[in-house]
């Protein structure tokens, strides 16, 4: 299981920073963003079942989020500072960009940059240079300048659907199957009607609206309810990881076939499934595992960290190390010193207060 997050993030990567060796795409950013929040909505309900199994005590519900909170924003924020340091240096324009806003508009930017909570509505947002007012528009890259632009941490938007999932997340896993069956309907129903009707089948609309972002976290929720099912189905652990590691590597060569009315390809549909098919039979098999547990904690510092990486390649002393493989490198070794002097001390305070509270 964490080998998998761990390609999933270096996905992300090369859709951002170059291709591995110039060569190898792996499924690409968009598909491995909406496979992490399959991943995330299983792992938020076993979590929720089990750990904070009280969250209808209000108290519990504050140490759930605030124990997200902890998972997300140390990390976040360190590689924040460095990212502004970066820029000072090298990227002055993009930091003087801000003067162009009016005051709301940038103490909204300025919040959203520090606390990442509504990072995903900016890619609905133009700029209005006249006055400095943000208005919405239905393409941002009709925009100019664009507003993602502003975000220091440009991928930190999909931690602010993240962020919308764990405050709703509580009340979720308590309601019956029926019903998150039928949520997933009415989501599946909104993104089609969104695509095909509106005629919104373009970034952001395709994979930022949290309404329709929705679907893939309650898919994990009714995978982990499944769980001891699709355990028990028998399937090989080491053949299912050989296929879905396969499959992520090789995406980008599978023809894609369009479905009629339905806004995703025939291909992205069984890799979808496939994902939420593995999930709690890798989880299973691997949970016990420290080297794949270690290799799985490196996914969130990869995927936070390698646009960072990525700007401090650009500068002409390291231009020869602006390639996808190096960033990739850099981005994997600066992952492990993240884990190792931030992840890992704040994951034994978040599980010393999980502990606390069940004995207060």
């Amino acid at each position: 299981m964490g080998l998998l997050r761990f390609l999933l993030a270096i996905s992300v990567v090369t859709a951002h920073c170059g291709l591995l060796f110039g060569k190898i795409e792996f499924v690409g950013g968009e598909m491995a963003v909406q496979s992490f929040f399959i991943i995330s909505g299983f792992y938020m309900s076993l979590v929720l079942d089990g750990k904070y199994s009280a969250t209808s005590n209000f108290k519990q519900y504050k140490l759930f989020i605030s124990n997200r909170l902890l998972r997300l924003y140390p990390v976040y924020w360190l590689v924040l500072c460095l990212t502004i340091i970066v820029f000072a240096i090298n990227y002055q324009s993009k930091l003087s960009n801000f003067n162009l806003l009016n005051l709301p508009a940038l103490l909204y930017l300025i919040f959203t940059n520090i606390f990442i909570f509504f990072q995903d509505i900016i890619l609905f947002l133009g700029i209005n240079v006249s006055n400095g007012c943000l208005y919405f528009t239905s393409n941002f890259q009709n925009a100019n300048p664009q507003l993602h632009h502003f975000l220091l941490i440009p991928q930190g938007w999909s931690l602010g659907i993240e962020l919308l999932f764990y405050l709703i997340a509580p009340i979720l896993v308590k309601q019956k199957t029926k019903l998150i069956v039928w949520l997933i309907l009415f989501s599946l129903l909104l993104r089609i009607y969104i695509y095909q009707f509106l005629q919104l089948n373009h970034d952001p609309w395709t994979y930022r609206f949290f309404p329709t972002e929705l679907v893939f976290f309650l898919i994990g929720i009714i995978v982990q309810r499944q769980s001891n099912t699709l355990i028990n189905l028998g399937i090989n652990e080491s053949a299912l990881l050989i296929i879905i590691g396969l499959m992520t590597f090789l995406y980008a060569l599978f023809p894609s076939v369009d479905l009629y009315y339905f806004p995703f390809s025939l291909k992205s549909i069984i890799y979808f499934g496939l994902i939420a098919l593995s999930i709690p039979i890798l989880f299973d098999r691997f949970k016990d595992q420290t080297i794949d547990r270690k290799i799985g904690e490196l996914s969130y510092p990869i995927y936070i960290s390698h646009m960072f990486v990525y700007f401090f390649t650009r500068h002409p002393l390291f231009s020869q190390f602006n390639s996808g493989s190096f960033v990739i490198l850099f981005t994997i070794i600066f992952s492990m010193v993240l884990v190792k002097y931030i992840s890992e001390p704040i994951e034994k305070l978040r599980q010393s207060r999980i502990k606390q509270s069940k004995t207060n």
